[in-house]
């Protein structure tokens, strides 16, 4: 019994530490997006100027 517990445990925190890497890389994507967005309009930007 107790070996099963410590087995869920460490199983619950193998998927935590997964889940809070996926989490970060998906922050990182969003921000690569968002730079990538924000670079494009000023680009659009110095485009329209005359």
């Amino acid at each position: 019994m107790i070996v099963t517990n410590i087995l869920i445990g460490i199983v619950i925190v193998i998927l935590y530490k997964i889940y809070e890497f996926s989490v970060s890389i998906l922050r990182e994507v969003n921000r690569t997006r968002l730079e990538t967005q924000t670079i494009r309009k000023y680009i659009e930007q110095l485009r329209d100027e005359p």
